[in-house]
């Protein structure tokens, strides 16, 4: 009887792990399509490769292990959002608010951010490679361990941001500001410095022509 009953878990088991699970809510997730607002929604999974979501307001949302691959998000709210672990590589973020938004994990490798709003952000071991982040606006930002490998951070406030272990090769800081920031294991060789203000509020012209 144990035995018959143990196989029974097993396999009711075994069907619900292979199951997809659907996580976001699919009346927010139309809600966001016809309204192009959804505020405090649960959207984590949810697949929004491509779309249009301009100027969208998602304060507060749960997007979690979303897909936004290519998603056009121009303007957008996203202030408080969690976009952990979430996939934007490609995306376009030119002048969105993330404020106090968590991104930790998440793929942004050749997204555009030029003119964001990502005070307090948490990107801490997210991949910025290639990344658009001139004249971002990235005070006190958490980038623990991410990989900043050639971004453009050109004119971009980095001012008390931490930045420890993060990786910057090829990376463009021309005229950006760190100082405050903590700078902590930082390999800053291969970057381009030119009016630069170091931590420290001494200024870099190592790299200007």
């Amino acid at each position: 009887m144990k035995l018959r009953i143990l196989t029974t878990v097993l396999l009711l088991a075994s069907s619900v792990l292979a199951t997809p699970i659907k996580a976001e809510n699919p009346y927010q997730l139309r809600q966001l399509q016809l309204t192009g607002a959804c505020i405090r929604c649960n959207l984590s999974g949810a697949n929004l490769r491509e779309a249009n979501l301009n100027s969208a307001n998602l304060s507060h949302s749960d997007l979690m292990g979303a897909f936004l691959t290519s998603a056009s998000l121009n303007s957008a709210d996203l202030t408080l959002t969690n976009l952990t672990d979430a996939d934007l590589s490609g995306a376009n973020l030119s002048g969105a608010k993330l404020w106090a938004a968590s991104l930790r994990e998440a793929s942004l490798s050749g997204a555009n951010l030029s003119n964001a709003n990502m005070t307090y952000i948490a990107l801490g071991n997210a991949d910025l490679a290639y990344s658009k982040l001139n004249n971002a606006n990235m005070a006190y930002a958490s980038l623990r361990g991410a990989n900043l490998s050639n971004a453009d951070l050109s004119g971009a406030n980095l001012s008390a941001a931490d930045l420890s272990g993060a990786k910057f090769s090829g990376a463009n800081l021309r005229n950006a500001n760190l100082s405050g920031a903590n700078l902590k294991d930082v390999n800053l060789e291969e970057v381009v410095l030119c009016n630069t203000t170091g931590p420290n509020g001494r200024v870099s012209n190592r790299n200007c022509l």
